[in-house]
């Protein structure tokens, strides 16, 4: 867009200050109104890529540039908690749809099988087994070197109608 000649109005300050305050938000815009172009903007930030920010408030902000992987998920009209509380510890993600229940575990440099396990041994699905929805558990492994999903492993209980 900078490039192009469009106008473009600066705003990596507020994304740094987002990015490193220690604290939970909720973006909510109306439609047409830039959160494509914000969230597009801190998952650049976040992984990293320094050389899209020249010439602008982030790049005289931020020293390190550490990257860190992103998970970007759109599941529109979806329910989707993160860091669900369980008796033992948190799942990653639960997803709920109509006829199914998403148990998700990340694991960065792990194994899927690491990260499926997790989700067994911690119980992470119990609370769901009441449930009249499927149940699926996927464990993921990211790959730090590929900075991509390296494997899964889904593991989906069939509930009898």
């Amino acid at each position: 867009m900078r490039m192009d000649g469009y106008v473009y109005v600066d705003k990596t300050e507020l994304v740094y200050r987002l990015a490193n305050m220690n604290t939970t938000y909720f973006l909510s815009r109306p439609r047409r109104f830039g959160k494509s172009l914000l969230v597009s903007t801190l998952e650049a930030y976040i992984q990293g890529k320094k050389e899209l920010f020249e010439g602008l408030a982030m790049e005289r902000l931020e020293k390190e540039w550490k990257v860190y992987p992103v998970l970007h998920i759109k599941l529109m009209g979806q329910y989707v908690e993160t860091e669900v509380k369980s008796a033992i510890d948190r799942s990653d993600i639960v997803v709920k749809l109509q006829d199914a229940i998403y148990v998700f575990e990340f694991k960065m440099d792990g194994t899927a099988a690491e990260a499926l396990a997790q989700i067994n041994i911690k119980g992470y699905a119990i609370p769901y087994q009441a449930d009249h929805r499927r149940v699926v558990k996927v464990g993921v492994n990211f790959d730090r070197a590929a900075r991509t999903v390296g494997e899964w492993i889904i593991e989906a209980e069939e509930r009898s109608k």
